[in-house]
């Protein structure tokens, strides 16, 4: 039950105003220190906050104008928004974009930060109060010390994971309502908002959810466990249903991104123990944690003390949690399999429950008070000491110390560093509680002076991680990208590209323009495979703009693009350091054909597999490309079985491809090296070539990360082009060599398709077509998904996969009017269940149903419970360990 309150000497508005305050205090503090707004012109916005959060809370301002929408986005050549809005962006916080500017999201970004931890600050003190009221003052210093936590500090990039820290601590609250106090309303609904909030992470919480009940399970009295085990299946299946219009429809997207793999490979060729400097210092800034539990545990030990059950709870899930922040394979299924960076995801939870034991064990501690005010005054200095030592030792070290923020990983150097200070807050906090068990600081200044060296960590570790990150982001270039906004017209369908990759590539659809540009974990599959064939540049779960050729250009409705000011004679718009231009020969979202496009791309390399799209589309035996052959030096060069290998003659001492090309006409020239389409983050490819053109060097490396769909030469007419290709390494690809476009049969053969224009609006395409000459399909460049829905004419048709990622739809001879409308999959029938369980938990708070007395539906409760646990238990912590081991 309940601990019985001790107020403390505090009243009780106090509780929760101010570990909030505090928190800004120090948060404000930090931005006065790096010159962040609103105290300078610098934002600590970087990672995952450029590439991904910025950009797409720009594009949840642009869903909320006249003829937005919340379930489509015009980014990755069109797609499913709904799964990214409750991936990134469905936190209250976030409608806050509307009342803000795009050029100064950065500084929004400060500003939401502080909020969000503020509020972090808030639960934790909420949840102190309730669960365990005896703390007193003390729930001050534990409830600062989650807002000020290694996770927040660490992984504020991904904004909406804060608002999860922050929904942590009800949710525990909930769970132990729900056990001890049989609440099932208060737990199915927070549960519910941990799903909608973030349904990444809501798997996490998912597990936890599962741990705890097991292990309360566990610790309960026979006679209880089966109206409790009950009355969390009761709740679990209200929260699964009220959320179900967000879960159910972003599950069946999360299976078509490219994000998949093989989990037991993956498991298998896992190493035992995970990334110790990265992740131990995300629990180390909690420093309080550790002193407290062992301490506080050796004395109940030691005079033979029993545990009451909630510690035996926190033990357990304590442990729980904090197992894989060492064992890998543990680790990586808490991460649903598989990470590529920020490695305890879910560290919060470790971090609170930790936390939440710390206070169930101060709350007994309640000594005979005899205060010394030369003591108390001592442990100020000493605070105060540790603040400055903190700032010195810092500046002494920061390039050591924010090693994380440069490479999002620790280092040996990095972790030493970071030992050092926590091992001297942690004597801080062994000291202070050693006077307080004998009563020499009352409970009150032990409180206040515990929140001093919680004040002293967060300073600290906030320079650590949030003033080292104030130079990340180069504001003013960045809001001279973002000014290009607006500067295109409205009503036809078009695209816009880059011709490099100039700055984050989710910025184009951030500005407002449809593009094929995106990076989120939920970038399709198959369209990430389709571009990259077709030239275009893209890595892991990125897909860039830049790359392809002007003819996958044309076809891809690519009308402008993005270059630095300069580098166009006729620019639309340019702002000294960017400019657009237009692009010829684009053709609109739909082609008629009467040609039979295949479900998927044929094999073959980049460029010939242009030429057959070409022919297929124009029904033609013609050709646009020419391949030309180099000659090689200092290179030994083979081909076989379609692969090109190339290595250096040990015996030369240059190695080089060299072509030498009579241009006729106007060309365009293309180079490319590549070998197959996958979602690795380097490639063995990369790094094989550096590239001049007329001895102007090109690319001082390619391919590369950023640049690895075909590159461009340049646009040449009636002259000799000496190209040349250094390699710098061996080399084993599919596509090798330089192809020339001719600009003249592209535009003359263009203008032959017949286009079908198609204007957006809200989730759909509308268009009206005169199919004169009776074409059989209009070919749509959109990527395919399951959910839109095409009528022509008013009836519905069946839209056909083609080429990989796109599709066709019947035409009918005349007029056709076209209408294409995007229901995510899976969003209909999670809206009837939202519905359903909104009204099953009204009614029961209405009428407050009582729970089934008969112990059969107790018993199949328990056992589902038991079960549950069982296999989250099996599937997270024994299997992975057992396939990393024996597999």
């Amino acid at each position: 039950m309940v601990r019985k309150s001790f107020a403390g000497q505090c009243p009780g508005w106090a509780f929760f105003v101010v570990p909030p305050l505090l928190t800004a205090l120090v948060l404000g503090i930090l931005y006065a220190v790096g010159g962040l707004y609103p105290f300078g012109g610098k934002t600590l916005a970087w990672c995952d906050m450029n590439q991904q959060v910025i950009p797409l809370m720009m594009q949840l301002k642009d869903a909320f104008r006249s003829n937005g929408t919340l379930l489509f986005s015009s980014a990755a050549g069109g797609m499913n928004f709904w799964g990214v809005l409750f991936f990134f962006l469905a936190s209250p916080f976030s409608l806050l974009c509307l009342l803000v500017e795009k050029k100064d999201f950065p500084f929004l970004m400060n500003v939401l930060v502080m909020l969000k931890l503020s509020l972090c600050a808030l639960t934790a003190a909420f949840y102190f109060r309730k669960r365990v009221p005896a703390l007193g003052t003390l729930a001050v210093p534990l409830s600062t010390a989650y807002a000020l936590c290694g996770y927040g500090l660490m992984y504020y990039q991904n904004l909406v994971w804060l608002d999860m820290m922050a929904l942590f601590p009800l949710l525990m609250l909930s769970l132990w309502m729900l056990a001890e106090q049989e609440k099932v309303l208060p737990y199915a609904l927070v549960m519910a908002a941990a799903v909608a909030i973030n349904y990444y992470i809501g798997y996490m919480a998912v597990l936890f959810v599962l741990l705890f009940m097991g292990t309360v399970l566990a610790f309960s009295p026979k006679e209880g466990r089966r109206r409790m085990a009950l009355r969390f299946v009761i709740g679990s299946g209200a929260a699964a249903a009220l959320s179900a219009a967000i879960w159910l429809p972003s599950f069946i997207q999360y299976l078509s991104s490219g994000r998949g793999g093989d989990i037991v490979k993956g498991l298998r060729n896992s190493s035992l123990f995970g990334q110790f400097y990265t992740n131990l210092p995300l629990f180390l800034a909690t420093g309080m944690v550790i002193p407290v539990l062992a301490m506080l545990l050796q004395r109940r030990c030691r005079q033979g003390q029993s545990r009451p059950q909630a510690v035996r709870v926190h033990l357990a899930l304590f442990g729980m949690l904090v197992l894989p922040f060492v064992l890998e394979p543990v680790n990586k299924m808490w991460h649903t399999g598989s990470y590529m960076a920020f490695s305890v995801r879910y560290g919060f939870m470790a971090i609170f429950v930790g936390l939440s034991l710390a206070g169930e064990l101060l709350s007994d501690v309640r000594p005979k008070e005899r205060p010394d005010r030369g003591i108390a005054w001592a442990f100020v200095g000493l605070a105060a000491a540790l603040v400055c030592f903190g700032f010195i030792y810092y500046q002494k070290y920061a390039a050591a110390l924010s090693c994380y923020v440069r490479t999002l990983w620790g280092n040996q150097r990095s972790f030493r560093g970071i030992l050092l200070f926590a091992g001297v807050a942690m004597v801080c906090y062994e000291l202070l509680l050693m006077a307080r068990r004998r009563g020499k600081l009352s409970r009150a200044l032990f409180s206040a002076l515990t929140t001093l060296v919680v004040l002293a960590e967060g300073l600290f570790y906030g320079q650590v991680y949030i003033v080292s990150a104030k130079d990340k982001l180069n504001v003013a270039d960045w809001q001279k990208a973002v000014g290009l906004a607006g500067q295109l017209p409205e009503g036809e369908f078009y695209r816009v590209k880059s011709d490099r990759k100039r700055f984050d590539v989710n910025l184009i659809a951030g500005m407002g323009y449809p593009t094929f540009a995106h990076y989120t974990s939920l970038t399709p599959a198959d369209t990430l495979e389709t571009m990259k064939r077709l030239g275009y540049s893209g890595y892991w779960m990125e897909l860039g703009a830049h790359g392809g050729t002007a003819f996958s250009d044309a076809l891809l409705a690519v009308r402008y693009q993005i270059v630095p000011d300069g580098k166009t004679e006729a620019p639309l718009f340019q702002n000294g350091r960017y400019a657009i231009e237009e692009l010829p020969g684009a053709l609109p979202l739909g082609i008629a054909t009467d040609a039979e496009l295949p479900a998927a791309l044929p094999d073959g390399s980049r460029i010939p597999l242009q030429q057959w799209l070409f022919r297929k589309l124009l029904e033609t035996d013609g050709s646009i490309f020419t391949q030309y052959q180099p000659r090689q030096a200092g290179c030994l060069y083979q081909y076989a079985d379609g692969r090109h290998q190339l290595a250096k003659d040990p015996g030369q001492q240059d190695h080089f491809l060299l072509w030498e090309i009579p241009v006729e006409g106007v060309q365009t020239l293309y180079f490319d090296c590549f070998d197959k389409a996958t979602n690795a983050l380097k490639e063995p490819v990369n790094d094989s070539f550096q590239i001049a053109v007329n001895g102007q060097e090109i690319a001082g490396s390619y391919p590369t990360q950023a640049l690895n769909g075909l590159l461009e030469l340049g646009t040449f007419e009636d002259e000799t082009v000496v190209v040349t290709a250094k390699l710098v390494k061996p080399v084993h690809c599919r596509s090798l060599g330089v192809w020339g476009l001719d600009r003249e049969k592209l535009s003359s053969s263009l203008q032959t398709l017949q286009g079908v224009t198609l204007t957006q609006k809200g989730n759909g395409f509308t268009g009206v077509f005169e199919n004169t000459d009776s074409k059989a399909y209009c070919l749509l460049t959109l990527p395919w998904d399951d959910g839109y829905r095409v009528t022509v004419n008013g009836k519905a048709v069946v839209p056909q996969r083609c080429l990989g990622a796109f599709f066709t739809i019947p035409l009918d001879a005349g007029e056709n009017r076209i209408q294409i409308v995007l229901m995510p999959k899976g969003l209909p029938a999670g809206l009837v269940l939202s519905i359903a369980g909104a009204l099953a938990l009204a009614l029961w708070g209405w009428k407050g149903f009582a729970l089934p007395k008969r112990r059969f539906w107790g018993g199949i409760a328990l056992w589902a419970s038991w079960g549950a646990a069982g296999a989250a238990v099996l599937a997270v912590y024994l299997l992975p360990l057992g396939l990393c081991l024996f597999g």
